[in-house]
């Protein structure tokens, strides 16, 4: 792992898409060779129509040769377990959090949406955060 890593610097990929991308850095899989969509997505419902999209799609089906694991928790402290074991391992690790207790997020206190972080370590009781979306380091 890349310790830490450098923070994600691309105005056309989402929160999502820059944790991802530093994921699998971390992984020796170079952000070029990650994304193949072009700027436009299409997808045939049959009878029901197409959807159409400019950009956005699941993230697992934009990403070459790359594997999701992925948990829903009932309660915090269980997740937190979860995370820390990764942590232990020495990997880092995407977290969906709520825009609306970010302090450095623009939604802070004003709206709900979805976030992706990265995780990369802890110590004690602190845990090292990067936001690429924000383009900050935080504890």
């Amino acid at each position: 792992m890349i310790n830490p890593p450098r923070i994600i610097k691309d105005n056309s990929l989402s929160c999502f898409q820059l944790a991802i991308t530093s994921l699998a850095e971390q992984q020796g899989v170079h952000m070029d060779d990650m994304w193949y969509q072009a700027g436009f997505y299409f997808e045939d419902h049959g009878d029901k129509g197409f959807f159409m999209d400019s950009r956005y799609k699941p993230i697992e089906d934009q990403i070459l040769n790359c594997y999701f694991v992925e948990y829903e928790f009932q309660n915090v402290e269980e997740c937190m377990n979860q995370v820390n074991d990764y942590l232990e391992q020495g990997r880092s690790l995407a977290v969906t959090v709520d825009n609306y207790e970010l302090k450095h997020s623009n939604g802070f206190h004003i709206y709900h949406h979805e976030h992706l972080l990265e995780i990369n370590k802890r110590n004690g009781d602190t845990y090292f955060v990067t936001d690429h979306f924000f383009i900050i380091k935080v504890k």
